[in-house]
């Protein structure tokens, strides 16, 4: 896949927790929907307790409903990415398993464009039924 693709805005954004560390926030988002990466890098207090740097969860935000429950209500109204209902759907195993690990060695412009892509991939998978 290109580095960019024209059915994509993406954005990175990070802020500072109250009680400690930073959460990191990757999106994509589409005319069928959203999919986010975000990562609670954790101060050194709490990652020593919880044994993880991070922690975070991969999530896609549905512009209707999906299988199985095609009734059900909005999870979201509005949603944060779409700013309007959506219906979601989240893995944290999928984050632990292919996302956290980039970070591990911090967060750089490598590790942002391989995020985007990791994303855009979810996207394309999730909207399309594609696989890359």
């Amino acid at each position: 896949m290109p580095r960019t693709d024209s059915r994509f805005d993406q954005k990175y954004s990070m802020h500072e927790q109250a009680r400690g560390g930073w959460v990191h926030t990757w999106q994509v988002v589409c005319r069928r929907g959203a999919v986010h990466f975000h990562a609670t890098e954790h101060d050194r207090e709490m990652a020593e307790r919880i044994n993880e740097k991070f922690s975070g969860g991969v999530e896609v935000h549905y512009l209707e409903p999906f299988a199985p429950d095609k009734s059900a209500c909005p999870d979201h109204n509005p949603c944060p990415f779409l700013k309007q209902p959506c219906w979601h759907d989240g893995s944290s195993l999928l984050a632990f398993e292919r996302f956290i690990p980039l970070l591990q060695d911090g967060v750089g412009s490598i590790i942002h464009e391989t995020i985007f892509g990791m994303l855009r991939s979810q996207a394309i998978h999730r909207f399309w039924g594609e696989e890359e």
